[in-house]
């Protein structure tokens, strides 16, 4: 009889036993740990270009879903061959990766709760830095693309206004290993108007892009034409920039009866210039196939040892035919003489260029006159009989 109540409490014993653990095995809060797990978002371009790194965003979820808690993610970059995670950060909604064309740099959208930021990564230490934020209202900032190999194209929304900016940040290392950020603000603007410049009877049209040191639009640093096909493609762009190695003049001229691109170059080193223009149509790929164009070389410093030459006749030839050229033309954009001027705001006549007076007189025989005139003045300037 002992013998059986002993067996009996050991029986008893075993069932509490197995009760209790089964209470503790198969608890919801223990079966929900059991089922979590990290589970790998693809990322698209999430590898650098040459394969030693990749990105990685990671929910905490069920079989694959995202997870019940936010914010159960996690966001990292590892060395694919060590599987060393080289820099990291949690509770990202949703993530995006740019890597440089070089894979120097890496830029990482990371979408928050309310906004979303952009992160730049240098990979020869992974030292970050976010780009520039607006401390005054909510922004939420997009990286769009990698200009090169150093300027990234970001997109900044603000909340309030709905109102949009296209920044570009150029990394900048630090003596210290660290990087920060230079910025430069982007705004592009539709001309009126179409075109057919590259003669299929399709009507192409034109935009300005500005670069400038300030969002206000103070300080231009360079522009860019682009023209663009019907369905919105790129066809062609030329750039210019108020200094004077970047002067640059663009306009849409028709001669019989078709669109043409005129380019005017001119420069002036030290009183020795060299002017030149061309008029051009565009292929179906965007190459320009010239139709004329011509340029003239003078100096203006008659005393000099080293004077190249100074001739009024072939001068007066070239503006004539710039002339008539421009006869039937609209300026699209222009930085001669350092100041930027766009869609027909100036007569082409009137660009602050050496001569251009000259441009305006309705004969040749007249340009030719006043550029004698001219050069008998700058003569007797320079003390020369």
């Amino acid at each position: 009889m002992r013998r059986q109540r002993i067996l009996g409490g050991l029986v008893l014993l075993a069932v509490t036993a197995a009760v209790l653990l089964g209470v503790k095995l198969f608890s919801p809060e223990t079966e929900t740990k059991a089922a979590a797990e990290w589970v790998t978002v693809p990322l698209e371009g999430a590898q650098s270009p040459d394969g030693a790194y990749e990105v990685r965003w990671e929910t905490l979820g069920k079989n694959g879903a995202e997870a019940d808690i936010w914010p159960g993610t996690r966001l990292e970059v590892v060395n694919r061959s060590t599987g060393h995670v080289l820099w990291e950060s949690r509770g990202e909604r949703g993530a995006a990766a740019l890597w440089s064309p070089d894979g120097k740099y890496l830029a990482l959208t990371r979408q928050t709760e309310n906004d979303s930021v952009v992160t730049i990564l240098e990979t020869a230490y992974f030292h970050a830095f976010e780009v520039l934020w607006d401390l005054d209202a909510a922004v939420s900032k997009t990286a769009l693309e990698w200009m090169n190999a150093d300027t990234l194209r970001v997109r900044y929304l603000w909340a309030e206004t709905g109102e949009a900016a296209v920044c570009l940040c150029t990394p900048v290392p630090r003596t210290d290993g660290s990087i920060s950020g230079e910025y430069l603000w982007e705004e592009t603007n539709a001309l009126p108007g179409t075109y057919d410049f590259d003669h299929d009877g399709l009507p192409e049209t034109a935009e300005i892009m500005m670069v400038w040191e300030q969002l206000a639009g103070e300080g231009l640093v360079f522009c860019e034409l682009r023209v663009r096909k019907a369905d919105g493609s790129l066809l062609w762009s030329d750039w210019a920039e108020t200094s004077h190695a970047g002067w640059n003049s663009l306009f849409a001229c028709e001669i019989g009866g078709q669109d043409y691109l005129l380019r005017y170059l001119t420069a002036m080193y030290q009183g020795s210039a060299a002017y030149c223009y061309e008029v051009f149509s565009l292929d179906a790929a965007g190459q320009e196939t010239p139709l004329r164009e011509d340029s003239v070389e003078f100096d203006t410093n008659f005393g000099s040892p080293l004077h190249q030459g100074f001739a009024p006749e072939e001068i007066a030839d070239f503006l004539w035919d710039l002339r008539g050229c421009l006869a039937d033309s609209r300026l699209l954009i222009s930085t001669e003489g350092g100041e930027f001027h766009a869609d027909g705001e100036i007569p082409a006549a009137e660009l602050p260029a050496l001569f251009c007076g000259i441009l305006a007189l309705d004969s040749r025989e007249a340009m030719l006159e006043a550029l004698r005139q001219d050069e008998a003045e700058m003569k007797a300037e320079q003390g020369i009989a």
